[in-house]
């Protein structure tokens, strides 16, 4: 039986994952069949993602956390490290009870999101590498909003919160747009690097290539 990643951590979550996922790959290539080439995939894509964040730090790399929806695009072309707080807590769900305690210990109601309990409980813990700044959005659900305001607090670091509009029409879109360009700009001044919109048109490009083998899967 695999197990927690609490159990197993070794110098904080981030390792205890790569550590995990580590050992998902090595189970499925030592059976007799190899085991299925996507999900030994699947798995090492998870892994390359939390060994990043192991080494954000070490090698210089701004870190922002957000929960939900953080325009991860634009974060990864400034080269900025994203930290999913609702990612991170939804792989270590063996360990819901661990994180879900201690944000009760801390205040929080215990008729919160499970969710949003689990990620303050993980960052109370302050076994994560220190994000430098947090993006929030209520594009996801309003409890986005205020898992994020509690990073910034409990961490003291900036929060940008993007505002996204209710409606789909020519002048929300402007608008959004504009939002996203308040984004680069705040990212900017945090890590002192210029917005080179090649670099975010290759992530979206290789984003849209990802999403249309997931449709043609789906299909």
């Amino acid at each position: 039986m695999e197990r927690s990643a609490v159990e197993t951590k070794n110098g904080g979550i981030l390792q205890a994952m790569v550590e995990k996922y580590q050992r998902r790959v090595d189970k499925l290539k030592a059976q007799s069949d190899g085991g299925l080439a996507s999900t030994i995939m699947a798995y090492e894509v998870m892994r390359d993602y939390y060994l990043a964040g192991t080494r954000a730090k070490e090698e210089g790399r701004t870190i922002a956390c957000y929960d939900g929806y953080g325009a991860h695009e634009i974060l990864f072309s400034m080269d900025v490290y994203p930290l999913n707080m609702e990612f991170l807590a939804y792989h270590m769900v063996k360990d819901t009870r661990k994180y879900v305690d201690v944000a009760s210990e801390y205040g929080f109601a215990t008729d919160m999101c499970t969710s949003t309990r689990m990620e303050c409980g993980i960052a109370i813990a302050e076994d994560l590498p220190r994000p430098d700044f947090v993006v929030t959005s209520a594009l996801t659900c309003d409890s986005c909003y205020k898992s994020c305001t509690f990073f910034s607090h409990h961490y003291d670091i900036p929060i940008f919160p993007l505002d996204c509009p209710y409606t789909i029409n020519e002048e929300s879109i402007r608008y959004y747009a504009g939002e996203h360009r308040r984004l680069i700009e705040f990212i900017e001044g945090i890590t002192g690097r210029k917005f080179e919109l090649e670099r975010l048109m290759d992530v979206e490009e290789r984003g849209r290539r990802i999403y249309n083998y997931f449709r043609e899967i789906q299909d």
